[in-house]
């Protein structure tokens, strides 16, 4: 998991959420390279109607077929796959930790 604080910095809410998904596929690529393993990434379907989760596989296809200016997609195997969370009890953890963690608005 990835969790950034955006504090002052003036980016816009979907561009800060493309960062952080890049930040996490480099990690998941070190990760699994330190482990000399291969692995998949499922995600929770986003919030937003079908329109918003196709744009967002879309936009983490490019993560898993190119990469980021730092790692390259070499170890995840296929594609970033949704699935609802209630479906998936590691998702469901992340839920829980992304909601208790606080936000600058709630200090």
């Amino acid at each position: 998991m990835v969790v950034w604080d955006r504090g002052e910095l003036p980016w816009a809410k979907e561009d800060v959420a493309r960062e952080i998904l890049g930040y996490l596929c480099e990690r998941i690529e070190m990760h699994l390279e330190s482990c000399d393993a291969r692995g998949i990434v499922i995600a929770e379907i986003p919030g937003g109607g079908s329109k918003d989760h196709s744009k967002w596989l879309s936009e983490a296809l490019d993560l898993t077929t190119v990469g980021t200016r730092f790692t390259k997609p070499e170890r995840v195997v296929m594609p970033i796959v949704t699935a609802p969370s209630d479906h998936l009890p590691h998702v469901q953890l992340a839920d829980l930790v992304t909601a208790t963690t606080p936000h600058r608005s709630d200090r």
